[in-house]
């Protein structure tokens, strides 16, 4: 696994992928800032416990919550104005109240994949104090592997093609799970199996793919209890289009 930056947004019904989806789910190697944990070792009043902490195994799309105690080692009162976290992936709460002179509150943190596999994640909480230095928190978690798929992106069916390619896409379960193809969004499949396996194959139908208005962003749904959305890309050729820019023709003398 490697340590991933998922700079995501929440999924709509019909963009359901991240990027990390989109690269056919291959370890990201996107690296997070490389002083999460060099800065944990602060002068801050605020002291965390843990200093790191270790979300544990995530599954895709399912968030994590855990607690750290935050507590005043200074001599006056701390008021965090607001916490920041590095990526979208993690959100962090506070106190909305100054935290006295001795005193400690918990404070909960989210961490959520999404549809990220085969990741590990490693982000930063930034809690910045009114007057006082701030105070980070590195937070860290797994993401397994449990579904792959190949190609990542095809190549599109050009306009004057009377018999495209066939274009095939392979899905396998990476921890044993049998599983099916239960949908494409948009739906441009030529036909899915209904029988579970380890491996599925489906086939773009180009027709339905015209008629979809040629998207570049499929996105492939199974009844795996575990494995996300898996998104595809297809590139649109210029070939046989006749709005395509055209090439000026060479100068004679």
């Amino acid at each position: 696994m490697s340590a991933v930056s998922c700079d995501r947004e929440t999924a709509t019904s019909t963009d359901k992928v991240t990027e990390a989806n989109e690269a056919g789910t291959k370890n990201a190697t996107s690296a997070s800032p490389s002083d999460a944990t060099s800065d944990s070792a602060n002068t801050s009043a605020l002291r965390i416990e843990p200093a790191e902490l270790d979300m544990g195994d995530l599954l895709p799309n399912t968030p994590v919550e855990k607690t750290v105690r935050l507590t005043n080692t200074g001599a006056t009162p701390l008021l965090i104005r607001k916490a920041l976290a590095d990526c979208g992936c993690t959100t962090p709460t506070w106190p909305s109240e100054p935290i006295a002179p001795g005193a400690s509150v918990d404070t909960v943190i989210t961490m959520d994949a999404g549809n990220q596999q085969a990741v590990e994640l490693v982000k930063r909480v930034t809690f910045d104090i009114e007057g006082a230095d701030p105070a980070f928190l590195t937070v860290k978690g797994r993401v397994g592997s449990y579904l792959t798929f190949e190609p990542a992106n095809i190549e599109g069916a050009k306009d004057d093609d009377a018999q495209p390619p066939v274009a095939a896409i392979t899905v396998r379960s990476m921890d044993g799970t049998p599983f099916t193809i239960v949908a494409l969004d948009p739906p441009i499949a030529k036909g899915l199996a209904t029988t579970p396996a380890l491996e599925q194959q489906v086939e773009i139908d180009w027709t339905r793919w015209r008629e979809e208005g040629k998207p570049v962003r499929v996105v492939i749904e199974t009844d795996h209890p575990i494995g996300p959305p898996l998104g595809i890309l297809i590139r649109r050729s210029l070939r046989g289009n006749p709005n395509a820019p055209k090439a000026d023709a060479p100068k004679t003398e």
